[in-house]
């Protein structure tokens, strides 16, 4: 095991320093646990974001096909709504992250 060092806010020391209490754990036991279930739940979440993302991008195709036969000008107006409701995700990200 080496060493490391990091900065974190005052409500995450104080959340460690909570969970470690009761137990009677050391808090760099509580960090270590964090740090572990952290990279492993990460590894998880880009797994399941790939998984998914190809029925969706098929979905979409498909999608695109059958209105362009129907309605062509159906096309247009949904790749609009997808951007804006893009730069409406990323603008309530933006958000999260100042915040």
């Amino acid at each position: 095991m080496i060493r490391i060092g990091i900065r974190v806010n005052d409500e995450s020391a104080e959340f460690v320093r909570r969970e470690a209490a009761p137990c009677g754990t050391a808090g760099s036991a509580i960090w270590r646990e964090l740090i572990e279930q952290g990279i492993h739940r990460s590894d998880e979440v880009l797994f399941q974001l790939e998984r998914l993302s190809k029925p969706v991008v098929q979905s979409l195709c498909m999608g695109q096909r059958v209105a362009k036969h129907v309605k062509p000008e159906l096309v247009d107006k949904a790749r609009n709504d997808a951007r804006l409701l893009i730069a409406r995700m990323n603008s309530a990200r933006e958000y999260r992250e100042r915040h």
